[in-house]
């Protein structure tokens, strides 16, 4: 479901900011300015794993 996609790609940038967050030497802003990029990273990844669910799927027929 479309909706799983969203939320993990959810998960994954809130988890990379607040690990970005705590990491010494980057900090709040460095994991502020990261932010545009890992909601591209996570955009690509629910496009891509969007396709090859509907590209196995339809090889095996379901």
């Amino acid at each position: 479901h479309p909706a799983w996609l969203v939320l993990s790609g959810i998960v994954m940038v809130v988890i990379y900011f607040l690990a970005e967050s705590f990491l010494p030497g980057m900090g709040f802003s460095a994991a502020l300015s990261s932010l545009p990029f890992n909601l591209i990273q996570a955009a690509m990844g629910a496009i891509g794993g969007f396709l090859i669910y509907k590209s196995v799927s339809a090889a095996l027929g379901t």
